[in-house]
């Protein structure tokens, strides 16, 4: 069984689809080749589910167009999964020579793309499910139980750099402006692991994040290990990996620590958790309840992700973790 997963988009949706490659691979002896772009190809590239990643460069969309077409046209696969239901993910579903070509319902799919003549699964509400739950639902039309146990089965990679011997991943990036926490409620929780814990708090972020974490380090009494912007996605990857703790808005490397088992904490605010908080782990938000889950990309007053640093390290440090759940603290 042949199956074309084509699932280009954020790097927390890539992570997120890993539990149904996992699972088509063994329960239908699928091979599986997807098509992705730059940001999470190390990751599926090296999946131990994945026979064959296809990178579609947006930098060089043109040639990646040009090239992946062709490939389309000298591959045949039983099925191809349009997960990402955009145009463009719709164009490389289309050109394949699949026998069945499925995708989401038309409440889920975007981009006028339900009107392609493709087959779509049973319509949900896309708000009161996880979005790995959505992707698993392809594995239930396909015939097959959604699985017991979830695997993400993230592959591993060299860690070329020495790391303190006990830390805690403060991530301070996020791709939406209003899903940011502030640099001063950053600062503070560094300063309460410092003084009240033997863990060092180290940061980490994307290039575009270096002058956010930089003005943390400076509210800080004690500074802690700033990795913003100096690591690929596999170093990234280890680093996680290897954290006792993360605690991060709602953003790609929140969705990684799940994967890889790092018991996490997600703050959220303007996004609904219910759809992409962390998996398993806890979900803090702050105590402004009229303005939560707005959707809203950029706000001038981010009120609901005043979240109070004390609360975080409270939750993080002091109160249980429950294994394989998903816990609200608010």
């Amino acid at each position: 069984m042949k199956i074309l997963i084509v699932k280009l988009g954020a790097l927390g949706d890539v992570i997120n689809t890993f539990p149904l490659a996992v699972h088509l691979e063994d329960k239908m002896n699928a091979e599986i080749t997807w098509i992705t772009e730059p940001l999470s190809y190390p990751l599926v590239k090296n999946h131990c589910s994945v026979s064959n990643a296809v990178l579609f460069d947006k930098k060089k969309k043109w040639k990646s167009f040009g090239r992946i077409l062709n490939f389309l046209k000298s591959e045949k696969f039983d099925i191809v999964l349009d997960l990402q239901r955009i145009l463009k993910s719709a164009f490389f579903t289309f050109n394949s020579d699949a026998e069945r070509k499925i995708t989401f319902d038309r409440k889920r799919c975007k981009e006028l793309t339900w009107l392609l003549n493709y087959e779509k699964i049973i319509p949900k509400n896309h708000e009161t499910h996880h979005m790995l739950d959505q992707y698993l639902e392809f594995s239930s039309y396909l015939g097959i139980d959604e699985p017991q146990i979830i695997q993400w089965n993230i592959p591993e990679f060299e860690l070329p750099m020495s790391l303190p011997e006990k830390y805690v991943v403060l991530n301070t990036g996020a791709t939406k402006a209003a899903n940011k926490w502030f640099e001063e409620s950053f600062a503070e929780l560094a300063d309460l692991i410092y003084q009240r814990t033997d863990f060092t708090p180290l940061l980490t972020g994307g290039p575009e994040d270096r002058g956010f974490s930089e003005k943390i380090s400076e509210l800080c009494i004690n500074k802690p290990v700033n990795m913003t912007g100096k690591t690929n996605l596999e170093e990234l990857t280890e680093i996680l990996r290897n954290a006792q703790f993360l605690i991060s808005s709602d953003t790609g490397p929140m969705h990684l620590g799940v994967a890889l088992g790092v018991k996490t904490a997600g703050l959220f605010g303007p996004s609904n958790p219910v759809r992409t908080g962390p998996y398993y782990g806890k979900i803090i938000t702050g105590n402004n309840f009229s303005c939560l889950n707005c959707g809203k990309k950029h706000c001038k007053t981010r009120e609901c992700m005043k979240i109070d640093p004390e609360k975080v390290f409270k939750a993080v440090f002091l109160e249980p973790w429950q294994e394989k759940k998903a816990v609200y603290v608010s």
